[in-house]
């Protein structure tokens, strides 16, 4: 048995990448022996034939892409049409001319004239449907010839005879279509022989095991997000693609993270801090899926502190007598963003969020930000805190600051209002959830809760309501009076003739 490599040079459809898969050429048998038995018959009408060859003369787990049969001589003239099927046995030969391999244990992969195909002294046949060899199994090559006339010439090719002589080929041939379901049932000729034909296989190999480069292995104080690296121990690549798979030191089971054509991927998602992370990569080409690499794993960094400096907070009545609330930062690092936070008196316990999250811009240089309150209908002291939300949960309060504010009546002309579902806030929730709109006229409100699936759970009939800001609550619970599960809801406003859309998510 001899061996050679071929370098398969093939696009890859709809990306434009130029890639190489590694395609083994694999010649069995030798010899100037020839015999007209194999693998068709050319003097009868019809013949069919079953050859087995074993595993260590192939040795390649992969696609068999194309069947080879090394011609001797004589033509194909009614003798062209072919059908052929292959499979995996455990049988290492035939005992008797009834010892056929079941035809539904085979897998058909040509069917066709194979008259074009001779070159160079081989028939070489481009398989339709591409076998996956195991590489485990021996391998079954059965052939048919219909063509329904007997050829006048005489079609050999070359034989050989394996080690030890079992009889590792099974023939028919007559005037009888074949039964391939049972072939022993026709009338004609029948043979088993302890040899078979030469033949070249050329197999599609899945890639190599790959190799893990960076980060090394065990390697802490890894950003979160990281770029994983990796290679062929090759010195072709034959990989179409690959697939990470990544898990943390909380998960029992690896998923697939990404599946990539270069040999590195960043992690655009940040990761979790000072957690450790396990990471495989496979590759994977036409031939299938190669092994694992080898399993690494690396530590993410430290979660940075919170950094914030305020500099000023204070409040004061805006010219359309409503409280306005700024403060500058001087510095924010690792900050998610903001919620003003009132009361009618200085316990924060009884506080109450009244804006949605005013995100952070986390920069080095000075920012002033600003709210303005726009639901104070009653004259009376309130209270304002300034929440600060860090990145990793942690919460901070600046401080409260008092505010005396006087109802006054301001004439309709001066305020401009637009009808508006403002954004829910918090968001997500737990355990309530605040809904603020605006009307710019005096309209008939209604609030519907809807779930992902689009049923409807929650109403809230307003009524008449004036113009102006206004603010629901909902807790979270539906119709029914149940706590709603965690997850996604559309909150749909109807005021007047005009329909207006927000999210809001429960997070328990």
């Amino acid at each position: 048995m001899r061996k050679a490599f071929l370098l398969l040079i093939s696009f890859i459809n709809g990306c434009g990448l130029l890639t190489l898969c590694y395609a083994n050429l694999i010649s069995i048998g030798t010899g100037n022996y020839r015999d007209l038995y194999f693998p068709v018959h050319s003097k009868a009408v019809y013949s069919y034939s079953q050859q087995i060859y074993y595993q260590n003369e192939i040795n390649y787990k992969g696609k068999i892409t194309k069947l080879s049969f090394r011609h001797y001589s004589g033509d194909f003239e009614n003798t062209n049409h072919w059908c052929i099927y292959m499979g995996h046995t455990e049988k290492t030969e035939f005992n008797d001319t009834r010892d056929w391999i079941q035809i539904n244990n085979l897998i058909q992969v040509f069917d066709g004239d194979v008259s074009n195909y001779l070159s160079e002294g081989w028939l070489t046949i481009p398989l339709t449907n591409q076998f996956d060899y195991n590489n485990n199994s021996n391998l079954v090559i059965a052939v048919v010839e219909l063509t329904e006339l007997s050829n006048d010439d005489n079609l050999y090719f070359n034989i050989y005879t394996k080690v030890n002589s079992p009889y590792t080929g099974i023939y028919y041939y007559g005037s009888n279509y074949p039964s391939l379901s049972y072939p022993s049932s026709m009338t004609g000729n029948y043979g088993c022989l302890n040899y078979i034909c030469q033949i070249g296989l050329e197999i599609i190999s899945p890639p190599g095991k790959p190799r893990l480069i960076l980060p090394y292995n065990g390697e802490d104080n890894i950003s979160i997000t990281p770029t994983l690296s990796w290679d062929l121990p090759v010195t072709v690549d034959t990989a179409q693609g690959y697939k990470l798979f990544l898990k943390s030191e909380f998960e029992e089971e690896y998923t697939l993270y990404d599946q990539i054509t270069i040999q590195s991927h960043n992690i655009m998602e940040p990761l979790d801090y000072e957690t450790t992370y396990y990471w495989k990569v496979l590759a994977y080409n036409e031939g299938g899926e190669g092994p694992f690499s080898d399993e690494w794993h690396f530590i993410t960094i430290e979660d940075p502190p919170l950094s914030l400096e305020i500099n000023h907070f204070f409040a004061y009545i805006s010219n359309i007598n409503k409280v306005n609330l700024q403060w500058t930062s001087q510095t924010e690092i690792n900050l998610s963003g903001y919620y003003i936070l009132r009361s009618t008196n200085k316990d924060l316990s009884e506080a109450h969020i009244i804006s949605p999250l005013i995100n952070a811009t986390n920069t080095s240089q000075p920012k002033t930000y600003s709210y303005t309150d726009y639901e104070l209908n009653d004259s009376g002291i309130y209270y304002y805190w300034l929440q600060y939300n860090g990145l990793d949960g942690t919460i901070g309060f600046n401080g409260p600051i008092e505010v005396s504010y006087e109802t006054i009546l301001i004439p309709n002309s001066d305020i401009l209002l637009i009808t508006s579902l403002d954004n829910v806030y918090p968001n997500p929730f737990n355990p309530i959830a605040y809904i603020p709109y605006t009307l710019e006229s005096k309209s008939e409100v209604k609030i519907y809760i809807y779930n992902a699936r689009g049923q409807m759970i929650k109403t809230f009939d307003l009524g008449i309501q004036d113009k102006g800001h206004h603010r629901i609550i909902w807790d979270g619970i539906d119709e029914d009076g149940t706590l709603c599960s965690n997850g996604i809801y559309n909150v749909v406003m109807r005021a007047g003739r005009s329909s207006f859309q927000r999210k809001a998510v429960l997070k328990k």
